[in-house]
């Protein structure tokens, strides 16, 4: 075999196994799946301008998109550009919130009730910097660059005393709080799967 066939030959295994493994680890119907779907769609249409940006592109004349987002050339500006090609934190903070999104499914099945709690508060509070780092880059680029509002919202990239860290850490409370099942309704739902 050669070495280019044995690459592709191990990148087909290593995906074929991922996805076996996915399978058996995440449960098809999770509570909370239809927030997930929503939320989750949500934000990558927010996302759209940065992910076409890190492939160095501009909606700028794309039928809708052009319309809702400004990407290229401010219309109302001139010469600034509203979306630099190459990476965005907004599209960190996309990422980070469907991993949060896609890792909460698993959290009601670990039984060691302190690891559920510990991976309950981590996935609220990464989904909750992966929205505040969405929502300021949006923010920036999508309205106060045209010049909608005077007020910036504030950076979130690193941890300060602000208020905007402040909120950020409510929401991952208010995440957190919603995330946790009752005993009941956890001991319910272990009892259905063992008929």
């Amino acid at each position: 075999m050669t070495p280019t066939t044995t690459r592709w030959l191990a990148r087909q295994l290593t995906i074929a196994a991922a996805a076996a493994l996915l399978t058996l680890m995440v449960p098809r119907n999770a509570r909370g799946d239809g927030f997930r779907d929503v939320f989750g769609i949500l934000a990558v249409l927010v996302a759209l301008p940065w992910i076409f940006a890190e492939l160095g592109f501009y909606l700028d004349g794309v039928p809708l998109l052009g319309r809702v987002f400004e990407t290229g050339e401010y219309r109302t500006r001139g010469a600034e550009v509203a979306v630099h090609h190459g990476h965005h934190h907004g599209l960190d903070g996309l990422l980070l919130f469907l991993a949060a999104v896609f890792l909460s499914r698993l959290v009601p099945d670990i039984r060691a009730r302190g690891l559920r709690l510990l991976l309950a508060a981590y996935l609220s509070l990464m989904a909750a910097y992966g929205l505040g780092n969405m929502a300021n880059d949006f923010w920036t680029e999508q309205i106060w660059k045209r010049g909608w509002t005077n007020w910036q919202f504030p950076g979130l990239l690193k941890p300060t005393a602000s208020i905007g860290w402040g909120l950020m850490v409510l929401g991952a409370a208010i995440l957190f709080a919603m995330s946790i099942e009752s005993p009941h309704s956890r001991m319910g739902r272990l009892a259905q799967r063992r008929r």
